[in-house]
């Protein structure tokens, strides 16, 4: 049978009633398509294992990101050469971005479930936009083009 056969097949429950007729005993059979709330059942239930999903790597995500982050910012400290300096700062711009991309995921998940709190938090707009300029400007550079804020 094909996947679309298998997908067109329907699920009914069957319920056997006895009932009193003139007298006699009646048996009715009813039966009952449950075809979509079976398909609902499962489509709520990946929907769940996907956002479990999500917020499970996102948290395992973070660790690492950390890791680098704080070895990047080690070698900041010793590093002379301009050209290692401008590698690790684009290591760093690229990592604060993964940071925040994993944090946008797992506020997207405590979204999802409705358990959040508004937390307002300002930002600098222009050193956004340079920290996003770093991560591409070593590879601009590489490639001979020019690339500023």
């Amino acid at each position: 049978m094909s996947e679309a056969e298998l997908d067109k097949r329907l699920i009914f429950r069957f319920s056997k009633r006895t009932l009193i007729f003139n007298n006699k005993q009646c048996h009715i059979l009813m039966l009952k398509n449950i075809t979509d709330m079976i398909n609902w059942k499962q489509a709520t239930y990946q929907a769940k294992s996907l956002k479990m999903l999500t917020a499970v790597t996102s948290h395992e995500i973070r660790s690492p990101i950390q890791s680098v982050q704080q070895m990047i910012e080690g070698l900041l400290t010793s590093v002379k050469g301009q050209e290692q300096r401008i590698c690790l700062e684009a290591g760093r711009s690229a990592m604060k971005i993964l940071s925040c991309r994993t944090n946008d995921l797992l506020d997207l998940n405590v979204l999802e479930n409705l358990n959040f709190n508004k937390v307002e938090t300002q930002f600098n707009i222009l050193k956004t936009l340079a920290d996003t300029i770093a991560v591409m400007k070593f590879e601009c550079q590489i490639r001979g083009i020019q690339i500023y804020l």
